[in-house]
């Protein structure tokens, strides 16, 4: 079906908002209908169903607004991020039956049955009229906190992956929140190219020099509310998104301390700029005397933690074996088993040893940081043990 070419009169529960700046191509936006970002740039747009290679939905038009003279990034509308929404609906019937289903757009105000085009949410009602009610809070792409999305929701195109199972391709965001009534706390993460054991504890990607304190004098536009901004590295190679979820960070400068989420980063290829999509607009300017550094999300291709000095933050331990490069629940909190170096004493500390991945005794050893929990059963080397994990 076309998109619509006028207001809807939709109903909407629960509005917490944001605003994201409209893309130059946009002809007319319009109240009630789903909204998208062009990925790579963070211009707003209005969604079109079958476009989930090159959009995210990320909320809802609350007003009309003609952008035909406009340019891009000139004006900022507000959109709705979460709650339940009212659409019209095409295809195999939805009802009563539906409900808890997902949902995905047949266009910008109706939604279908049918998988293959952008997820809308889930069905939690249908009225005598035909109309379903979607919560859309599962399917938004959250521009402030990535990857912190309801407990377990499932990203479009994806399936539900319990906590026993990898994955080939990515069914969450990274760093998206499993938790069970026990305490236990998982986080979703991605594999480096080098497979993992389950019971040794990851850590996430060390730090890219190239990316890393770099002063700003190759680029412009990190002016004040700037989102879609382009920044210098070295000259480096590096996959699309590999930054999303992450951080920018403004290291030196009158405003440093500034830091920003990272919504989506584009592939470079032995180049010296990188372009960023940010969760937030710029608060302060970047001058080109700043030094930038980003950081990926903590989840983003883990490692196992190297003997005696770790290079980056604890991440988690799995409970199964990993294949290089897929995804995963890494636990964070909670009882947890753990491969041992080293004897350990219940109720004692536990962390980083000379033994890759393993935990070890921190009364006991040199290396007494990073500290992972408590030890609740004993264990000697090579044996696993009960900890009770502290990352968060």
């Amino acid at each position: 079906m076309p998109n619509s070419t006028q207001p809807i009169d939709t109903i909407v529960r629960d509005e917490p908002y944001c605003i994201v700046p409209l893309a130059l191509a946009v002809q007319k936006t319009y109240k009630g209908c789903a909204a998208a970002i062009v990925l790579g740039t963070g211009y707003g747009t209005p969604l079109v169903a079958s476009s989930v290679a090159t959009q995210q939905f990320v909320g809802v038009f609350t007003e009309t607004y003609d952008n035909t003279a406009g340019t891009a990034g000139g004006y900022f509308t507000q959109l709705i991020r979460s709650g339940i929404v009212m659409w019209a609906q095409t295809g195999t019937t939805i009802a009563a039956g539906s409900i808890g289903q997902d949902a995905f757009f047949s266009d910008d105000h109706t939604v279908t049955l049918t998988s293959g085009t952008q997820f809308a949410g889930v069905v939690c009602a249908v009225d005598a009229s035909g109309n379903v009610y979607v919560d859309i809070t599962t399917a938004v792409l959250s521009t402030v906190d990535v990857g912190n999305q309801t407990h377990g929701s499932v990203i479009s195109g994806g399936v539900a992956q319990d906590t026993y199972s990898v994955s080939a391709t990515q069914n969450y965001p990274l760093g998206t929140v499993r938790e069970f009534s026990d305490g236990r706390k998982f986080r979703y993460a991605l594999a480096a190219a080098t497979a993992i054991t389950r019971g040794l504890m990851q850590q996430s990607a060390a730090l890219n020099s190239n990316f890393a304190d770099i002063t700003q004098t190759s680029t412009t536009g990190l002016a004040i509310g700037a989102t879609a901004i382009t920044v210098a590295c070295s000259s480096a190679t590096i996959a699309a998104n590999y930054f999303a979820g992450g951080r920018l960070m403004v290291v030196t400068g009158t405003n440093i301390g500034d830091s920003y989420p990272i919504v989506s980063s584009a592939a470079v290829v032995a180049t010296t700029t990188i372009g960023l999509v940010l969760g937030e607009p710029l608060r302060n300017a970047i001058a080109a005397t700043d030094k930038v550094t980003l950081i990926p999300n903590r989840w983003q291709s883990t490692i196992v933690v190297p003997a005696t000095t770790a290079t980056g933050a604890a991440a988690g331990i799995p409970l199964v074996d990993v294949a290089l490069s897929n995804y995963y629940w890494a636990q964070t909190k909670g009882l947890s088993p753990a491969i041992c170096t080293g004897t350990l004493v219940v109720g004692g500390k536990c962390g980083i040893t000379a033994t890759a991945g393993t935990v070890g005794p921190v009364a006991s050893t040199a290396y007494a940081l990073p500290f992972y929990g408590t030890v609740i059963s004993i264990g000697t080397t090579t044996e696993a043990t009960l900890i009770n994990l502290e990352l968060e």
